[in-house]
């Protein structure tokens, strides 16, 4: 991808990382860890942690320090997308990235608590606590805990350890294991479902119905099916996805979900489904593992831009998303979030629109009122070319937002 859709990833990431997983510590600065992802997360390799700072002075150096280790050389480098996403909030927004290998902090026990000292030009000194674990533990932990749910994705048989994954006797195929995540995303399986490499990333936070869920039942077993690269890492979660993230336990695609009919304590779909090229199979898949009784959580996009993750496919009114479950399941709610507030998706269209015209064009439309705008008779005026801002809107600025599509196509 490359051109308006890796500008369209950044926003959404900008987006997603001001709505939910930037941190707070008081009214004073937000901040957010890059690697490794937030708390209960580390990976036990030789990276460093980076993340970014905004707040209202500029940064004059961050240290990390813990009791036995400080590492006062952390580089300090401007990030324009978190400028961007927080100017909103404060003037000043910085990268810090440290070259101190992560394993350099670890104790014996796996674990770390790293202190984030943050010093700024004014003089004064913020500091927030990093309370950090090894993933390798996390991850075998958890995989004892799912791996006897695990079923071939292709013939649902089921499948016997190897020293190196997995196999099923009764189809003959192989998957492969690391100490981190187990692969159901076979190349045959890649090809079918048109699904391709991508440096992508999606974050996502975990909505608070979710995470009531999760906390308030910690024995029961649930899949976060197309998990995105996720903030917080639950033992009793199974992040599911096509992309290997740090925080991805089990890669395979939502059409041909390797876990065993009724297996499952509740399902958790969200922004997923608008990316695949069949959401009725998907939805089938998604009923076919979950258990009698179990929670279903599915949020879609309605009214949003052209999201490529790395596709985008389909959008749903509310009642295409009840017909997708129609018949199947117990509605208990239906609801738009805050994240689905209707006001991000008109502020979300006018930027891209804004940002799709020449120079001088956008300069003039983000000056005009609402009511403006709302005055304009579109129809009527199409032909005059009065209104600058709708014909220098060029095409490929246009795909991403338009109303509706059209093709006009001849029979093979």
């Amino acid at each position: 991808m490359s051109g308006p859709g890796i500008e369209l990833m950044q926003n959404m990431a900008c987006w997603a990382l001001r709505q939910w997983r930037s941190r707070h510590s008081g009214s004073s600065f937000r901040w957010h860890l890059d690697y490794p992802i937030q708390k209960n997360l580390l990976y036990d390799d030789l990276r460093g942690i980076s993340g970014w700072i905004s707040g209202p002075t500029p940064i004059a150096a961050v240290v990390l320090r813990s009791d036995t280790v400080v590492d006062s050389q952390v580089k300090l480098k401007f990030r324009p997308d978190v400028q961007n996403s927080q100017r909103s909030w404060f003037r000043y927004s910085t990268g810090f990235e440290s070259s101190r290998p992560i394993r350099d902090w670890l104790a014996p026990s796996g674990r770390a608590r790293i202190t984030l000292e943050i010093r700024w030009t004014s003089g004064k000194t913020d500091s927030v606590t990093l309370d950090l674990a090894n993933a390798y533990e996390l991850k075998i932990q958890k995989r004892e805990r799912f791996q006897s749910v695990l079923v071939c994705p292709e013939c649902h048989g089921p499948l016997i350890a190897t020293d190196g994954g997995w196999n099923c006797p009764t189809c003959r195929l192989s998957y492969s294991a690391t100490p981190y995540s187990i692969n159901f995303l076979t190349p045959d399986m890649a090809r079918e479902f048109n699904i391709i490499p991508t440096s992508n990333v999606s974050y996502w936070g975990y909505d608070s119905h979710i995470d009531q869920i999760i906390r308030n039942n910690p024995d029961k077993l649930y899949l976060d099916c197309g998990a995105g690269l996720r903030s917080t890492y639950h033992d009793n979660v199974i992040n599911f996805e096509i992309v290997d993230y740090y925080s991805t336990d089990v890669l395979g695609v939502n059409e041909k979900l390797p876990f065993a009919d009724n297996s499952l304590d509740g399902v958790f779909s969200v922004a997923v489904l608008e990316h695949v090229q069949d959401p009725f199979r998907c939805a089938g898949e998604i009923l076919r593992v979950l258990k009698p009784g179990g929670v279903l959580f599915c949020a879609v996009p309605f009214l949003q831009p052209v999201h490529g993750f790395p596709h985008h496919y389909y959008n749903m009114t509310r009642q295409g998303l009840l017909n997708l479950w129609k018949d199947r399941v117990r509605i208990e709610q239906v609801l738009v979030p805050m994240a689905l507030h209707p006001i991000h998706g008109l502020q979300w269209m006018l930027r891209l629109y804004a940002e799709g015209l020449p120079a001088q064009q956008r300069e003039d439309f983000k000056r005009m009122r609402i009511q403006d705008l709302l005055d304009v008779k579109i129809i009527e005026e199409w032909e005059s070319g009065r209104h600058a801002f709708i014909h220098a809107l060029p095409e490929s600025a246009q795909v991403d937002i338009a109303s509706g599509n059209v093709i006009i196509a001849t029979k093979k």
